[in-house]
């Protein structure tokens, strides 16, 4: 079978043309932008980090220690302490209506871009089982996902604070602890990644085809899966080069925009009718790369109301 990348590219970027800009409206973009914020802007948790360098001779900084033993006296502190869970579990709740919203949203602008319309109401009542069928894999996977990350990583903490408590081998150590787990979190988060990009890719619109529930639509993916699995695979890392590409793209238009494209890039909603043309191409990729397997992975306009099975 010949497996080709550039032609759903081509196919997802020709109805993204013929959707929003022939003819353009306004109103169809603020709508079917709404179902975009409701499918991708919920879902995409940011991250941060931080660094930091040594003191002489390879010690650690003398003020870590002591920051440590702050932070653990803050946590322990009947008052702070009590407010830093209220916190995290408000930003839990808060995710997980993130996550809810985000699994109806999926399937709300899957269809508008399958179908090239723009609707809420009607498609946020009919897809009520399949959103609740994603809600709870997705909420699973994502906690299988924290707990695995966190059982990799935890173990390591002794082990640095024991050198950053005593200041010695704290450069090898520290080399050491990173080496370990990178070497184990590379492979994790590769598995992470692509489990992710199959779920919303190619099960998501399974589910949608099929009125199917996430368990069952997993299955027949990976029953095709078996019997490609380097393309699928290689659908990866193209769908990642993209990534990159859309992210440079970003990056351009808004320091040449003197930083206003990113305001509004960063502003909900608002970002999600800016950047519709990307999601729009991105939402048909994955289904139009799945139909070249045959007319059984075709997505159309076959959906059902039962429930899932």
């Amino acid at each position: 079978m010949n497996v080709s990348y550039v032609a759903p590219l081509r196919h997802a970027w020709a109805r993204m043309q013929r959707m929003l800009f022939r003819p353009f409206r306004i109103e169809f973009w603020l709508t079917l932008g709404f179902a975009a914020f409701l499918s991708e802007g919920l879902s995409h948790p940011g991250g941060g980090g931080g660094g930091g360098r040594f003191g002489p001779r390879g010690r650690v900084p003398e003020g870590l220690p002591h920051a440590a033993h702050a932070v653990a006296a803050f946590l322990l502190h009947p008052v702070w302490g009590l407010v830093a869970i209220c916190i995290l579990a408000l930003v839990a709740i808060v995710a997980l209506l993130f996550i809810w919203i985000g699994s109806r949203g999926k399937f709300i602008f899957l269809d508008g871009v399958m179908r090239e319309r723009a609707a809420i109401v009607e498609p946020w009542k009919r897809f009520r089982p399949l959103g609740n069928s994603l809600f709870r894999f997705w909420l699973g996977m994502a906690i299988v996902s924290v707990v695995t990350i966190l059982t990799v990583s935890l173990p390591l903490i002794p082990a640095l604070l024991s050198a950053a408590a005593t200041g010695q081998g704290w450069p090898i150590v520290l080399a050491i602890v990173l080496s370990w787990w990178a070497a184990a979190m590379v492979p994790l988060l590769l598995l992470i990644a692509y489990t992710h990009l199959f779920l919303f890719q190619f099960v998501v619109p399974i589910m949608y085809r099929e009125g199917i529930g996430v368990l069952p639509a997993w299955g027949k993916f990976l029953a095709l899966f078996r019997s490609h699995v380097l393309h699928f695979l290689a659908f990866g890392l193209f769908f990642l080069v993209l990534l990159i590409g859309v992210a440079v793209a970003i990056m351009v238009v808004g320091f040449s925009t003197c930083c206003v494209g990113f305001v509004l890039f960063a502003l909900p909603y608002v970002s999600s009718v800016v950047l519709l043309p990307i999601d729009v191409l991105f939402r048909g990729l994955g289904p139009d790369f799945l139909a070249q397997f045959g007319p059984e992975w075709s997505i159309g306009e076959r959906t059902t109301t039962e429930p899932p099975r």
